[in-house]
């Protein structure tokens, strides 16, 4: 606070000031002197750490240098005013200026030294709330709203913040434990040895100890040392790394776990000698457990009875009643039934037995499994009780197989009634008497207990207990899981006078459940960091993930890409097409892969090849779908580039081609029919002999073939055919010239081509059948082959058949051969496909189809 300027200290001499800064030096707080001119004279390490500088960087450096430009004017008048004597000592809550250009929140204390007017300056000393003020800002709340004692620990291991549950549980004021080491409260640094003690805190601030929960010995202000459990959280907050740590009081519980294993092995030693006559049967009736009361009852051994069946013992005209009984138990209709009926003893004799029966269900499926079965002897009421005793025996030994512990809450009394089982999920002393419904809330978490609370008053206004998931606090402070459920039981006149019920033991689910969450985050992490646009739908259709690749491509943030926010950037022509074939593979749950455009954070639209792939549950059932996309686009630049190429390829062979058909027809042709003429001209001279004849003959037969064979080579290199009447009268002339040539047969048909064919598509289709018709008869070993040219829906096939030798595809792609290779780039610029079906002595099926949509001819 403000003082009156009684406060200044006087430092008469150097060696007083030499004093003053010897006990400043290595002070945890920053202290700073400022001369009256405004300039730092003296500054110690502790503020040169806090603001970022070394120590020759602040000398001499302004005053006003190290405040906020906007807290220069008020700090000046402040400084101006201890340094005259006006204050002699200030006391307030003020910003200081780091080097990076931050601002460090810091109380100060000023002092007065040597007077005021020259020669006198102040000596200020900082302490740094910046960690304390953001955590008191951040986490303040939720520490001092926690339901157990809570401290927040600095990077310096000391205390931040405590909340009010700390005082109470150590007795310190917040005050007193603010920048106090956390040593303070817990002994032995949470129960570990020296060596330990360093591993962990080499741990500590990266956040390794996150989770860690033990038990250790707390330290009261009085020197009382408390059992306690330690929960440590680590938390990372800005350039912070700090510590939440949870305490809990264990004394309560560890004294109470005492008087419960005390208690249940009185329990334990009263119900294991009670007898009680109970039989365990399938729903069908058949014997599965018997104990010896029953045995004694009916006079059989325990196998003998095993060995037969409920109705077997029942009296004639008690089986009626008793299957209806049974079939109630099975169908769900009564809980559990008591009923008198008559018995035959193995020696003829009828006994009336008191007989309740209850239904066991499977604690997963809910089906029917067991029927429990007390019967007890009318004439002798103490068997009766022996009976019941060994019924609940036999019950909660059904219940600790399922894992399924029954109770009962007395409403008048606050009585509770627990079966074995819920002792052992409890983790408690079954030998203890349960806990009353108030004590209940140490064994649960405390949201825990506020759902069971609800719960519970909801049964006692509709009679029923809602199925309640709760998690459990055992004695060594582990945790579990239960399943509750149960209903309200009614007195005669209909009052609600109990609550019963049954809790399960789930823990195993919900470990799965946090395996798969954990599975999911690390799924997550993968599909961030890898090379595709990643994406997962749920069953509706809709978009719930999209990795980090994804969102970096669209340049959108993650909220507005889920559901069918997406479909925003999809190119408006590719949409319909799109959700045509995503929402058909969505009904039927089968892969797909789909190519669309799509914007890219550039706006640029970009080609992209969408696969799918549905998922399903363990059980089998639908969850949805994921996705990976890969941008295409450079690709589809590159294969066009590539179809250019070969179309420019192409264009140039067709023209030498015809030049060189034109060459053979016109001149070289020519020529050998000249040659042709100028010889059966000279063999009809009557000069020459008939030897010489025959050998003209020869020669003007040869020449003729010669030019027959470069004739319709010429029509091969190029058909006039294909110019003038079209691909279908091409493709039947080149198969009639072949097979007259070659001697051999080539069946063409044509079907469903209903206009003309683009010159460009029969020309390739022409090459691809003259290229595959010529591999046909050199390597089939036939003689006979099929040629189908069909049009169909937007495309058109060609294929060309042989029943021959047949031979490997894949050997044929690997070999020199460049058959296959020039058919497929005839085909490459009109995103043709070519297949081959081939197997050895199974002959060889081309097929070619080419996308095309065909005019309707003229008429």
């Amino acid at each position: 606070m403000p003082g009156n300027g009684a406060h200044d200290i006087q430092c008469p001499n150097a060696e007083a000031s030499e004093f003053l800064r010897s006990l400043y030096e290595h002070a945890r707080d920053g202290v700073v002197q400022v001369a009256s001119d405004g300039r730092l004279r003296w500054v110690n390490a502790a503020l040169c750490r806090m603001l970022g500088y070394n120590e020759n960087e602040l000398l001499d450096k302004a005053f006003e240098n190290i405040v906020p430009p906007e807290d220069r004017p008020r700090q000046a008048k402040l400084l101006q005013k201890i340094l005259t004597g006006n204050y002699g000592c200030y006391d307030a809550e003020e910003r200081f200026l780091h080097r990076t250009g931050t601002t460090v929140s810091a109380t100060v204390t000023a002092l007065l030294v040597n007077g005021h007017g020259p020669g006198s300056y102040c000596t200020t000393i900082v302490r740094d709330v910046s960690e304390s003020k953001a955590a008191s800002l951040n986490f303040g709340l939720i520490i001092e709203s926690a339901p157990n004692p809570m401290v927040m620990i600095g990077d310096d291991r000391g205390i931040i913040l405590a909340n009010a549950h700390c005082e109470s549980l150590f007795g310190y004021e917040r005050g007193e434990l603010t920048h106090q080491p956390i040593e303070l409260l817990l002994l032995d640094k949470f129960g570990l040895s020296q060596s330990e003690q360093r591993d962990e805190q080499t741990a500590f601030p990266n956040g390794q100890m996150s989770g860690r929960c033990r038990e250790v010995a707390g330290l009261h202000k009085t020197g009382t040392e408390i059992p306690v459990e330690v929960n440590l959280h680590a938390i990372r907050f800005q350039d912070h790394e700090w510590v939440l740590a949870s305490i809990t009081d264990m004394t309560d519980r560890k004294r109470a776990l005492q008087n419960l294993q005390e208690s249940e092995e009185r329990f334990r030693t009263i119900f294991n000698d009670a007898p009680t006559g109970m039989a365990l049967t399938s729903t069908a009736g058949r014997f599965i457990f018997v104990n010896k009361a029953l045995c004694d009852f009916l006079g059989y051994g325990r196998n003998e009875l095993s060995a037969k069946d409920l109705l077997a013992i029942i009296y004639l005209e008690d089986k009626g009643e008793t299957l209806k009984e049974l079939k109630q138990l099975e169908e769900g209709g009564l809980p559990n039934t008591r009923i008198e009926q008559r018995y035959v003893h193995k020696n003829g004799q009828l006994l009336w037995g008191d007989v309740r029966r209850s239904l066991i269900r499977d604690s997963q499926t809910g089906k029917p499994r067991y029927i429990v079965s007390q019967i007890v002897d009318i004439s002798e009421r103490k068997r009766v009780e022996q009976e019941l005793r060994r019924r609940e025996g036999e019950l909660k030994e059904a219940q600790r197989l399922a894992q399924v512990g029954s109770w009962t809450w007395e409403r008048a009394g606050d009585g509770m009634r627990w079966s074995d089982e819920m002792y052992r999920i409890h983790g408690l002393d079954p030998r203890l008497p349960p806990p009353s419904y108030n004590e209940l809330s140490r064994l649960f978490t405390v949201e825990s207990w506020e759902h069971l609370t609800t719960a519970v008053g909801e049964a006692w206004q509709t009679g029923k207990l809602p199925n309640t998931d709760l998690e459990l606090i055992h004695p060594d402070g582990s945790r579990r899981w239960i399943s509750v459920r149960g209903e309200a039981e009614r007195d005669a006149s209909g009052h609600k006078i109990r609550l019963r019920g049954t809790a399960q033991n789930i823990t195993e689910r919900k470990r799965m459940e946090q395996s798969l969450r954990e599975t999911e985050e690390r799924f997550r992490t993968i599909a961030d960091s890898a090379p595709v646009l990643i994406w997962m739908s749920g069953t509706d259709t809709l978009r719930t993930y999209f990795n980090r690749r994804w969102l970096d491509f669209t340049g959108r943030p993650l909220k507005e890409e889920l559901g069918d926010g997406w479909i925003k950037g999809v190119h408006p022509d590719d949409v319909a097409n799109f959700l045509e074939s995503y929402t058909k593979s969505f009904d039927q749950h089968v892969p797909f892969t789909i190519t669309y455009r799509v914007k890219r954070r550039d706006r640029e639209y970009r080609w992209l090849i969408d696969t799918g792939t549905p998922r399903f549950n363990p059980d089998g059932s639908f969850a949805g779908y994921i996705g990976s996309c890969i941008d295409e686009t450079d690709r589809r630049a590159a294969e066009e580039v590539l179809r250019n190429v070969s179309r420019k390829l192409i264009e140039a062979q067709e023209k030498e081609r015809k030049r060189i058909a034109r060459e053979l027809h016109d001149d070289i042709n020519q020529r050998l029919a000249m040659l042709a003429i100028e010889l059966q001209q000279l063999d009809s001279s009557p000069i020459f002999q008939t030897r010489r004849h025959e050998r003209i003959e020869r020669l003007l037969k040869r020449t003729t073939e010669i030019s027959s064979d470069l004739q319709a080579l010429s029509h091969e290199l190029h058909s006039v055919t294909l110019e003038h009447l079209g691909l279908a009268a091409a493709m039947r002339s080149f198969c009639n010239d072949l097979a007259r040539h070659q001697k051999v047969k080539v069946d063409f048909t044509e079907r469903n081509l209903p206009g003309p064919v683009p010159p460009d598509i029969a020309l390739a289709l022409l090459r691809v059948l003259q290229e595959g018709v010529h591999n046909a008869v050199k390597h089939s070993g036939v003689r006979k082959f099929q040629v189908e040219l069909v049009g169909r829906p937007g495309e058109i096939q060609l294929t060309v058949r042989d029943f021959g030798v047949g031979f490997d595809p894949q050997q044929a792609a690997k070999g020199e051969g460049l058959g296959l290779m020039s058919m497929q780039e005839r085909i490459l610029p009109f995103k043709g496909t070519l297949s081959i079906a081939s197997k050895p002595k199974q002959g060889t099926e081309l097929l070619v189809r080419i996308p095309v949509q065909l005019q309707a001819a003229d008429h």
